[in-house]
């Protein structure tokens, strides 16, 4: 067998092992009835899928898979590949008499071998089942006829006597004829095939008017653009033009049918676009019941349509932030604001995890905004932001507590569940108590009696949020998983079995200090924070090199602050207080405690000298020219650093019970005592 590429393809039919066949024009047209040419025509045009050329030694030519035949024609083609040599045999008798080549059950001939094979009844009742629903009606009754046929001449009726009885119970139309019409169909075959091999040869219409290529692509070019312009315009330019370009344009209700005959994913992306491409693929089904509970958490910004006053009489539209468990689709917390901020989804974040005895999940979903991908919530984690996460960057509060995030897509339902939950709150805006202020969805829903001034106070609208949710959480759930439970229902059915992180208090308040790096100044060794400055003494004797970072309480910075080095922690800073201008006490005692710090330098470094020498008698640190006769060992370029293998003590201010150390006494002696020693090399 030759391959599609290769050889003349002019009046051949190509059937690659295991694939559909492929037939030429010629073939195509044979079975098809209509001209070759209007079969090439057909495939310029792309209206056979699948339909390609192919070069070969006769020239190029044009291949059709056999599924774009007409269901009758499939069948003659199956019928030509497997025709085998009739035996003679004595000609059938008349109908009404005894048919001696009939078999006595079912009327017909013995079948050919070829016919019975399974790829050739598959293909029949493929016909079958793509049929329309009156041609497979027509298709029974026939087989009906034959069966009553045959078992009224089994039963010895006479010919006359047959067809009475078949018109009383049929039709009045039937002959002699249509009978042996429809024997001539089936002979040879079983009755398991009989409504495939019996379905009628109405074709329909099958001309269609003339029509320009160059008018139909110059129709389709107008048409198939985002501003979606109507048909009617469209062909009224065409007709104006189509004199002066020799065009022939059939009536406008064929030219709309042409258009419906194109692919309708590809008229909805050229007409309206991706997003409404995307909506015309099916969503995808997913199942609730595999997840744990608190294995997901989901997260989004929800901007309500209504506007409310603060106690400092700003006027805003307030944004709602809020955390949904994916399991129960319980809503746990939320948080209000003017506008969606890191701080906003920390704190949102903050309250669930507390709402939940500290239950810490596994993975949060989230859209990539600004706010949730802050460095403040999701510092050593990749996003769109973010794609290389720097050595030294500080971790966010979801990465400290092993929080995974996941990006999905914004505005869009189906990863996120939290997403459809805010129709509750667009209703509870349109109630009464928000008359005036509700402002609408969009610019063309704007009530009447709107208006900013009647901007409702920020308590009440906090008052409602909160009974919305705790309607939500208590009321009937028809989704995946849930079987009409309520969310509060389901979440406290699995939390009697389900295996949950927990964190402590302590972890959670230094978690969620914010993180920030931080330079020392290069005189002093004080830092700034949001226009604060922090320092102590031991800043000082810090090198000011770069990796420095700090953690504190955005909403309280007149607390000390914590202070790391690549991640190790140091100790803690306070901030330095501002005293007033003339305050001669301050500036008194500002310089004893400086005269201190100065002091307490000098006496260090004098007793440290009288350490070495007391211990090394023959060594003196004030000798520190090299020896002559000793010479002087090349300096490393890349210098690795010696880091203990100590956890990070906990801020004292974070812990409020008693923990057990973390090492105990004589091994941090021993680690000590070790530093010590490579410092003394």
């Amino acid at each position: 067998m030759q391959e599609p590429s290769k050889g003349r393809t002019q009046g051949r039919t190509l059937v690659a092992p295991g694939a559909e066949p492929l037939l030429s024009a010629t073939d195509f047209a044979r079975y098809a009835g209509i001209t070759t040419k209007s079969v090439r025509k057909n495939c310029r045009e792309a209206r056979y899928p699948g339909c390609h050329k192919a070069t070969g030694n006769g020239g190029e030519g044009w291949l059709i898979p056999l599924s774009c035949l007409p269901p009758l024609a499939q069948i003659e083609f199956h019928k030509s590949q497997h025709k085998k040599p009739r035996p003679e045999k004595a000609r059938p008798g008349r109908i009404g008499g005894r048919d001696k080549g009939l078999s006595s059950e079912t009327g017909a001939h013995p079948a050919p071998s070829g016919f019975n094979d399974q790829a050739y009844k598959d293909a029949l009742w493929d016909i079958y089942l793509k049929a329309a629903k009156g041609h497979k009606e027509e298709a029974n009754r026939r087989a009906e006829i034959l069966h009553e046929h045959n078992r009224l001449a089994g039963n010895g009726a006479l010919q006359s006597a047959i067809l009475d009885a078949l018109r009383d119970r049929f039709d009045k139309g039937i002959t002699r004829a249509t009978v042996w019409r429809y024997r001539d169909k089936v002979k040879g075959q079983d009755a398991s095939l009989w409504p495939p091999l019996l379905l009628p040869e109405w074709k329909g219409k099958t001309h269609r008017a003339e029509f320009t290529d160059e008018a139909w692509e110059y129709i389709k070019d107008q048409y198939l653009i985002q501003s979606e312009p109507p048909l009617t315009r469209i062909y009224e330019r065409a007709q104006k033009i189509a004199p002066e370009k020799g065009w022939i344009i059939p009536s406008i209700d064929t030219v709309n049918a042409r258009l419906k005959e194109l692919d309708h994913g590809f008229v909805v992306w050229k007409r309206k676009g991706d997003k409404a491409l995307s909506q015309t693929y099916a969503c995808q089904e997913r199942d609730y019941s595999v997840l744990a509970l608190h294995e997901i958490w989901c997260s989004d910004g929800h901007k309500a349509d209504v506007f409310v006053k603060n106690k400092a009489g700003d006027v805003f539209r307030p944004i709602v932030v809020a955390w949904m468990e994916l399991r129960s689709r319980r809503v746990l917390g939320w948080m209000v604001g003017q506008s969606e901020t890191a701080h906003m989804v920390r704190g949102a974040l903050h309250k669930s995890i507390v709402s939940c005895g500290n239950a810490i999940p596994r993975i949060a979903q989230m859209d990539n905004g600004r706010a949730y991908a802050s460095k403040e919530n999701t510092g050593g984690a990749s996003n769109r932001y973010r794609f290389k996460v720097k050595e030294n960057e500080i971790p966010g509060t979801m990465t400290l507590l092993g929080i995974e995030s996941q990006w999905v897509t914004p505005g869009y339902g189906q990863p996120k569940p939290i997403e459809p939950f805010w129709r509750n709150v667009t209703a509870m805006v349109k109630t009464k108590e928000f008359e005036g202020a509700y402002c609408g969805n969009r610019p063309d829903a704007k009530p009447e009696n709107f208006s900013e001034k009647n901007a409702v106070p920020l308590h009440l609208f906090l008052r409602r949020l909160e009974e919305t949710f705790a309607d939500y959480n208590a009321r009937g759930h028809r989704g995946n998983g849930m079987h009409g439970k309520s969310p509060d229902q389901v979440y406290e059915s699995l939390l009697q079995t389900a295996v949950i992180r927990q964190a402590t208090e302590a972890q959670l308040k230094f978690c969620f200090l914010a993180g920030e790096s931080v330079s020392l100044d290069p005189n002093n060794g004080s830092f700034k924070i949001l226009g604060n400055r922090y320092w102590s003494e031991a800043c000082s004797g810090l090198s000011r090199m770069k990796g420095y970072s700090v953690r504190y309480d955005p909403d309280n910075l007149g607390l000390p602050v914590s202070l790391f080095f690549n991640d190790r922690f140091l100790f803690e800073v306070p901030a330095i207080e501002r005293t007033g201008f003339n305050n001669k006490e301050a500036g008194r005692d500002h310089a004893r405690r400086k005269s201190a710090y100065k002091k307490s330098v000098k006496q260090l470094d004098q007793a440290t000298r009288e350490l070495w020498e007391a211990e090394n008698s023959d060594f003196s640190l004030a000798d520190d020219a090299p020896d002559p006769a000793t010479p002087t060992m090349p300096k490393p370029k890349i210098a690795e650093p010696v880091r203990l293998p100590l956890q990070m003590p906990p801020a004292a201010n974070l812990i409020e019970e008693e923990e057990a150390p973390l090492i105990g006494q004589d091994e941090f002696e021993e680690l000590l005592a070790k530093q010590f020693s490579q410092q003394g090399r």
